[in-house]
C-alpha cells in the first residue's frame, strides 16, 4: 500500500507543478526565456517551455515525494 501512496502522490504532485507553473508563468515570460536561449518561431518556444516546465514539475514532485517518503520512514 505505501508505494503505491508513494506513486500516487508523485504523479498528482507533478501534474499540480505543471499546471501551476502554466498558470503563473504569462506567455509573455514564457516567450522571453525561449528566446534568451535563442529558440523562434510558436512550435519552437512551446516545445522548450513544454520540455522546462516538465522538467521543473517532475524535479520538484520527485524531491516532495522524497521528503513525504522519509518523513513517513522516520515515524
Amino acid at each position: 500500500m505505501k508505494p503505491l501512496m508513494l506513486i500516487i502522490t508523485w504523479a498528482l504532485m507533478a501534474f499540480l507543478a505543471l499546471t501551476l507553473l502554466y498558470a503563473y508563468i504569462p506567455p509573455e515570460t514564457q516567450y522571453a526565456m525561449a528566446e534568451h536561449f535563442e529558440f523562434y518561431g510558436d512550435e519552437q518556444v512551446m516545445d522548450f517551455v513544454l520540455f522546462v516546465f516538465s522538467g521543473a514539475a517532475l524535479l520538484v514532485a520527485s524531491l516532495l515525494t522524497l521528503g513525504c517518503y522519509l518523513l513517513f520512514k522516520h515515524k
